[in-house]
């Protein structure tokens, strides 16, 4: 009885909904940055521009997870900052920013466990499709990708995991237009 009255409600049910489709973009969007992030590190090995990208990717692991939310909401609640027209603080809009956080936190573990992967990537197959006449993209969606799939995945799994019953920073966006899974179960223990 207790299991069927949690779904039956409609608020516990919404939140369990948009934990799930915002912890899904934000884990597919962190892996997606990584991924060209890292091919691009690899492109530029050596060179000061790609130790720029690597460091300004891992940045976020030095910040607790609470400030980079309550920097967020300092920053986006501002009259100055507005997209199309909208305060990103605003209503719905609040939902992207906790994507926006959520994807920013992730980025580190995703960095270290892709990069990993793409050590695994044997050059001379990159030269061979290169010598075949494929292009760099060509060469990274067919040689590249299909090899880094798998780590890829798995850090897609693992973000969403996390992700899902974060707590820091569904506190931090909580309001009618953002309520997240965690904050659901934490009013329901509340009333107990």
């Amino acid at each position: 009885g207790v299991i069927s009255g949690v779904f039956s409600n409609a608020d516990t049910v919404g939140g369990i909904r948009l934990s799930f489709v915002l912890s899904a973009l934000a884990a597919a969007l962190a892996c997606a940055i990584v991924v060209v992030a890292v091919n691009y590190i690899f492109k530029h090995k050596g060179k000061k521009r790609s130790a720029v990208v690597e460091a300004c990717l891992l940045f976020s692991c030095l910040l607790p997870t609470i400030l980079i939310c309550y920097s967020f909401r300092t920053f986006f609640n501002g009259e100055v900052w507005y997209v199309f027209g909208k305060n990103l603080y605003y209503r719905e809009n609040v939902r992207f920013l906790i994507v926006m956080a959520y994807t920013v936190v992730k980025l580190p573990f995703a960095l270290r466990m892709i990069k990993a992967s793409f050590y695994a990537i044997d050059e001379e197959l990159e030269d061979a499709a290169k010598n075949l006449g494929a292009s760099e993209w060509w060469t990274f969606i067919k040689v590249k990708l299909p090899i880094i799939l798998p780590s890829v995945l798995a850090v897609f799994a693992l973000n969403f995991n996390a992700l899902f019953t974060e707590y820091d920073m569904g506190a931090t966006f909580q309001s009618s237009y953002g309520k997240t899974y965690a904050m659901v179960i934490q009013n329901m223990c509340a009333e107990e």
